[in-house]
């Protein structure tokens, strides 16, 4: 039966870095058009791994395994995060030599699930935590130079500002003055649920500074598809786009900076923003 309408589901819960995606159908009754949804795939990713297959299932219920089933999950997981790649019916490593995905063991499964925060993405040990402060000046005043083009839009009333040459001014500060110092913070809590590590989605398609949640949405959509058993070039024979949809719903997964949190984050710092986060 060809499916009438194809819809692609993808959600991640607040809180939570995860991204499924399921497909469903909608069949015909006897009397036209049913409401009864029929799941016929379903692909994403999460801190266990890949969603299809049960793969991510598997992983959470490893040491519940039997042998062969324990060596398909930790293939999976050895490819997904970059180990190995599949080349003439062997597994290899990044060096080209063959290699058993099982010898990884250790480090895959340390790899996943809930653990400490890969400093890749976010340093726990070192989170900016900015400080305000007023400072007094001295009898002599404070004194510095800086770059006109970096003088405030609003100088301060506190302020004599004179010019030096050069694109510079003199600033001279003669009474209180608010500063924020830049400061880090090392968070309390330093585990969480991550991506396997070594899982790079944006690297399997041209991502051109996707945030990493819209990154994950196209992930798990490809994957659901991947999962049906069709080829690709098949269902889109048998759809129109407008029967192909895809809802995703983020919550704080841009908020990484090339996210909403650099748009945040970035005038404070005195960065410039960019409408690239601003997706979707």
């Amino acid at each position: 039966m060809v499916p009438k309408q194809l819809c692609v589901v993808a959600r991640t819960p607040a809180l939570k870095i995860q991204f499924h995606c399921f497909l469903k159908v909608f069949t015909h009754g006897e009397n036209g058009l049913s409401q009864l949804p029929v799941i016929v795939g379903f692909g994403g990713v999460s801190p266990a791994g890949r969603s299809s297959c049960n793969h991510a299932y598997r992983r959470i219920v490893f040491d519940k395994l039997s042998t062969q089933a324990q060596q398909t999950t930790l293939t999976d997981l050895a490819v997904l995060t970059g180990h190995v790649h599949y080349e003439n019916g062997q597994y290899k490593d990044k060096k080209g030599q063959v290699i058993d995905p099982a010898n990884l063991k250790d480090q895959l499964l340390n790899d996943t699930l809930i653990r400490r925060i890969p400093n890749s993405l976010f340093d726990a040990d070192n989170v900016m935590m900015n400080r305000p402060a007023t400072v007094t000046p001295t009898e002599e005043g404070i004194v510095f130079t800086l770059r006109q083009r970096q003088l405030p839009e609003q100088i301060p009333v506190s302020w004599t500002v004179t010019p030096v040459g050069g694109g510079k001014v003199e600033v001279r500060i003669s009474g209180s003055q608010e500063l924020i110092f830049p400061d880090t913070r090392r968070l309390p809590v330093q585990s969480a649920g991550s991506l396997p590590t070594g899982f790079e989605p944006g690297k399997l398609y041209q991502s051109r500074n996707h945030p990493r949640a819209i990154q994950m949405a196209i992930y798990a959509a490809s994957d659901a598809l991947n999962s049906v058993g069709i080829d690709i070039d098949e269902l889109l024979n048998k759809l129109a786009p407008d029967q192909i949809a895809v809802f995703a719903s983020n919550s704080i997964g841009q908020l990484d900076d090339l996210g909403f949190g650099g748009l945040t984050k970035y005038p404070a710092l005195g960065k410039r923003t960019t409408s690239k986060q601003m997706p979707l």
